[in-house]
């Protein structure tokens, strides 16, 4: 994806980090440049993620790596049908997939979810973790900007997917 979702997640840290207002943090988050709160953001990131994958059995670290690419996305995706889009949507590059249908959310939930099967039961502790990291965001972006952006959305994906592998990587299970 290009670090499509790294740059979002980074521009959200931007935004949310160093705007007063709504406008503010939209102008922020629109801003090519990486701030102080952005560059901090992805290095707190990735280390995390580098971290929590060292800890996930290597049986299993192909499949968590694969499904928690897969829900980290649905996650992110969902939050569309939820709340509303709050950039002009002519202009914005996430413009084309602002519209989530009940289908459209049906068709990303199968593939979002059907990596799971593979991992076993444990995947129940970090599916509920996701669940929670992306209604919480949602309700944070909500109350912060009035809704979401395709910022907003890269970093709920980053943000779930670290906690997913964080979960997966927990062996209270054994």
């Amino acid at each position: 994806t290009g670090a499509l979702h790294e740059d979002g997640f980074a521009d959200t840290c931007d935004g949310l980090g160093g705007g007063w207002t709504v406008e503010e943090r939209l102008r922020i988050m629109k801003d090519s440049q990486i701030g102080t709160y952005g560059a901090l953001g992805l290095v707190f990131i990735v280390l995390l993620k580098f971290f929590a994958l060292l800890q996930i059995e290597t049986e299993i670290l192909p499949w968590v790596w694969f499904a928690g690419h897969s829900l980290s996305r649905f996650g992110s995706i969902s939050q569309l049908r939820f709340t509303s889009y709050v950039r002009d949507t002519e202009k914005s590059k996430s413009g084309s997939i602002i519209e989530l249908s009940g289908v459209d959310l049906f068709v990303n939930a199968v593939f979002g979810l059907l990596p799971l099967s593979f991992i076993g039961n444990q995947v129940w502790v970090g599916l509920t973790a996701v669940a929670l990291v992306s209604w919480l965001s949602l309700v944070y972006f909500k109350r912060k900007l009035g809704g979401v952006t395709g910022d907003c959305l890269g970093a709920t994906q980053q943000l779930s997917e670290v906690v997913f592998y964080l979960c997966m990587g927990l062996n209270f299970w054994i």
